[in-house]
């Protein structure tokens, strides 16, 4: 029996190894149907995103940039006109000058900043102030002390022009008893400026006099804000910035976000969420309720306030908002300048798509009826410079008209020419002491 149990033995695993090559040809058929299924999921989804990616957000349905002409579009239209804005500069040096801009960058306190840098036409460095060669890299720090220090957005910083044609420059070259320090920061508001002033006024230096030259980011961010407007953000994002931090939610989790499809749901969402007032602009700005959407929906709520700003009139705030704004800062600089024994000027600034004849302006009434900046500032700005009219805030001037008085005040849309920055020294000069 027993030689006739080992054979059995044997024929069994004969069959067996015989079988084998069948089972692994099963196996294999199996898995190269999984592979298949795999890739043409990642194919279509991917496939998917580029769909996505080429279909237009439906809150822009007012194609806004044709109605005005970027720097690029005018240097190809009438490279004249930008010439003599540019007072002869070559149109190659012209595009170079647009094209070096600085980028700002993520701040631990202050949002964000301008990056350093060391160009041919940008310099910025010590505390991030903007040098020019009155103040510059190697006199800042014996400067800074007893300085009038200058704060703004993208026009005070001087976006389009050289170190040496800003407003600051200006300021030292006719006014040579003080010195100037352009801490100006492309897309600040007053309130980043404030705190960027505390944090100065916290590291120990002590300045002169502060000059801000403010408006356009004010009232621009907060006409399309979800947020009470001594809370909202300059960039949007921002406010989400713990949400969406890699190191907080995972990279996984912030790449769902980045894909097109993602977005345009997001999109359409809260597009639709709007225009059938399935939530109002009282519900989005509500941020300390526990279930409020920017506590529980943060990418739904940024979205909301993105698309409903892009809408045909985006959230009008209306004059008392902004009025309110500005009355609260001007209480904690009332404040700070007598703790800390400085005077202040706030200048309300000239904005450029409230001037008819802007050379950047494509057809003004189709601007007027479409543009952002002029449905939702020009009616407010109006009820500031009313403000400023009033003895009641003797730090605030109402300066929104000299860019009548100046032949090429604009480089761009928004931004101040070498001629308009002068004149705007000139003016903040008769009105500072």
């Amino acid at each position: 029996m027993k030689p006739n149990s080992n054979r059995l033995k044997l024929l069994i695993g004969l069959k067996y190894i015989n079988l084998l090559p069948l089972s692994l040809f099963g196996m294999k058929k199996h898995y190269t149907t999984i592979a298949i299924i795999i890739t043409n999921t990642i194919v279509l989804f991917l496939l998917l995103n580029l769909i996505a990616y080429f279909i237009p957000s439906p809150s822009k349905k007012n194609k806004l940039e044709e109605s005005y002409f970027s720097p690029n579009d005018l240097a190809k239209e009438n490279p004249n006109i930008l010439q003599e804005i540019h007072e002869g500069r070559p149109i190659k040096e012209i595009i170079e000058l647009y094209n070096e801009n600085p980028n700002v960058k993520s701040h631990p306190v202050l949002e964000f900043m301008t990056i350093p840098c060391n160009g041919k036409f940008y310099n910025v460095g010590f505390e991030n102030a903007r040098y020019n060669s009155f103040v510059n890299s190697t006199n800042i720090k014996s400067k800074i002390n007893n300085g009038i220090w200058l704060f703004g957005g993208s026009t005070m910083f001087g976006t389009g022009v050289t170190d040496n044609e800003t407003i600051a420059y200006f300021l030292n070259k006719i006014d040579t008893n003080n010195s100037y320090i352009n801490l100006g920061v492309p897309g600040y508001r007053q309130r980043n400026e404030i705190e960027k002033l505390i944090l100065l006024l916290q590291k120990g230096y002590k300045p002169k006099q502060i000059i801000f030259l403010d408006g356009l980011n004010d009232l621009y961010t907060n006409s399309g804000s979800n947020f009470n407007a001594l809370e909202t953000p300059s960039r949007g994002f921002n406010a989400y910035a713990h949400n969406f931090n890699f190191g907080f939610t995972g990279l996984s989790f912030n790449l769902v976000y980045a894909f097109p499809i993602v977005k345009l749901y997001y999109e359409y969402l809260a597009y639709y969420m709007i225009k059938n007032k399935t939530i109002s602009a009282e519900n989005l700005g509500k941020v300390y309720e526990e279930d409020a959407l920017y506590n529980t929906k943060s990418y739904l709520h940024y979205k909301l306030g993105e698309v409903n700003s892009n809408l045909d009139k985006g959230m009008y705030l209306g004059n008392k908002n902004l009025q309110n704004y500005y009355q609260s800062n001007i209480i904690l600089l009332n404040a700070l300048s007598k703790s800390y024994q400085f005077d202040y000027k706030i200048f309300l600034q000239p904005i450029g798509p409230h001037l008819s004849t802007n050379s950047f302006i494509k057809d003004s009434i189709t601007f007027k009826n479409n543009f952002h900046l002029y449905l939702n500032v020009k009616p407010v700005y109006e009820g500031l410079k009313e403000m400023a009219k009033s003895n009641e805030f003797p730090n605030l001037y109402d300066i929104s008209d000299s860019h009548l008085d100046c032949k090429n005040p604009y480089i761009d849309l928004t931004h101040y020419s070498k001629s308009m920055n002068k004149k705007l020294a000139e003016i903040i000069l008769q009105k500072r002491n």
